[in-house]
């Protein structure tokens, strides 16, 4: 499936480094969501402690993303990306060592997690701006997808070792897994050697929010297709909420739900082998009618069918959403401007996934009253509805991607200088 011109981009020292960085500490944080989720429910914590803890975590991250685009156009994103990093390294040391004594409670674990988030938060804009800095303007579509291959293959080991070492140790070694890998990308980072960031104006927060958003606003192709990915990860929410609590009950625990994480990670790498040559013509059309993949784990957790079945309909639907992703991101990145580019990314992030920190607060307390499976038939609803709306808007349809991956919206001019997203 891949051929060794694919490959072209690791050629580049600043790339190569790059790339290994990213990579490890992709492998560290396939770790990460297994070792939570069976962190806090062994330390007596429910299906609602564990989706409030989620809940927190991924509301850090949002609201820390809208600051992050800003900083994001101000400072080089080298310095950005390093210092995230070495705080998220911090953070998760401390928790691997407090899971070790003994000594964290859910409480705990929903601080640290919101304080990785609010530093993650900062890094994803950052990071969507850095590929041209460190590989060829021909490379930047395959580095950005050998990014998300080796992401997909990092994060499908990391799930399996995890399932692992909780199974054997506990999850507090994972954390310290991670912690180290953080520090390996710090290390390889530091190592770039990237021209200085031309000086930017300077101007209040206030206006530089305000223009991100009239930046999204402007563009109906964005803001329907943000509504819609706002549902739709509303009702995926009951995937990582109750998706262990039936793995705990159906499957024997961790390392079947370890079994299933990794899964998303093999579909992530297939959608992402997909996505390095394949280029519809209508592009978020067929995008979007790849998220209606989402409801099939769903209804196979809600049976629930048995664990093979479980993790092959997960990689499908992963495979889907990546390419989707890539798909979505090839739009952005030439249809937006590159001076807006990280504003609009941050509100991207913040209208697409504010929902999914709801959805895991009202996940848990949902099933508890009417019940597991009517949760994921809720959820099953809004994974397909919104979608399936939103590829019968004229204006999505007139989004399309010629044969060499230039995207048109028929009416704003493609960005020369855009950057495009990263993990």
């Amino acid at each position: 499936m891949l051929r060794r011109a694919d490959f072209a981009p690791l050629a580049g020292p600043n790339f190569r480094r790059f790339w290994i960085g990213r990579s490890v500490s992709s492998l560290g944080d396939g770790m990460v969501p297994v070792a939570t989720a069976f962190a806090v429910l062994s330390s007596g914590g429910s299906a609602t402690t564990l989706g409030l803890v989620l809940a927190a975590g991924q509301g850090a991250r949002i609201a820390a993303t809208l600051a992050g685009g800003v900083i994001a156009d101000r400072r080089p994103s080298w310095q950005v990306m390093i210092g995230t990093d070495t705080f998220r390294a911090v953070v998760q040391a401390c928790v691997g060592t407090l899971l070790l004594l003994g000594a964290i409670k859910p409480w705990g674990i929903a601080i640290a997690t919101c304080a990785y988030g609010i530093a993650a938060g900062i890094y994803i804009p950052a990071s969507r701006g850095f590929v041209p800095l460190v590989a060829e303007k021909q490379d930047i579509q395959r580095s950005n997808a050998l990014l998300t291959i080796s992401r997909s293959a990092a994060m499908t080991i990391g799930p399996a070792i995890a399932g692992v070492l909780i199974a054997v140790v506990g999850p507090g070694v994972a954390f310290l897994l991670d912690a180290v890998s953080f520090l390996v990308n710090v290390v390889m980072l530091c190592l770039l050697t990237v021209e200085a960031a031309k000086t930017k104006k300077q101007r209040s927060a206030r206006r530089d929010f305000a223009e991100g958003w009239r930046e999204v606003i402007k563009r109906p192709w964005l803001r329907w297709t943000l509504v819609a990915h706002s549902l739709f990860n509303f009702g995926i929410a009951a995937f990582y909420v109750l998706g262990p609590v039936v793995a705990q009950r159906s499957f024997g625990g961790a390392a079947a739900w370890g079994f299933i994480s990794a899964s998303l990670s093999v579909g992530a790498f297939i959608g992402g082998a997909v996505a390095l040559r394949w280029r519809p013509h209508r592009p978020l059309i067929v995008g979007n009618l790849l998220l209606l993949l989402g409801a099939l784990p769903l209804a196979a957790l809600a049976i629930p069918a048995p664990l093979a079945v479980v993790a092959v309909v997960t990689l499908t639907y992963n495979a889907g959403l990546i390419i989707l992703n890539e798909l979505w991101t090839s739009a952005e990145l030439q249809l937006i401007p590159s001076e807006v580019l990280a504003r609009v990314v941050s509100w991207d992030w913040i209208a697409s996934l504010s929902s999914l920190p709801i959805g895991y607060a009202i996940i848990g307390p949902f099933s508890g009253v009417f019940g597991i499976r009517p949760a994921f038939v809720f959820g099953i609803a809004l994974t397909t509805v919104p979608v399936l709306v939103l590829v019968c808007l004229p204006v999505i349809g007139k989004i399309t991607m010629a044969k060499d991956g230039v995207v048109s919206d028929g009416a704003v001019p493609a960005a020369t200088e855009a950057a495009p997203a990263v993990g």
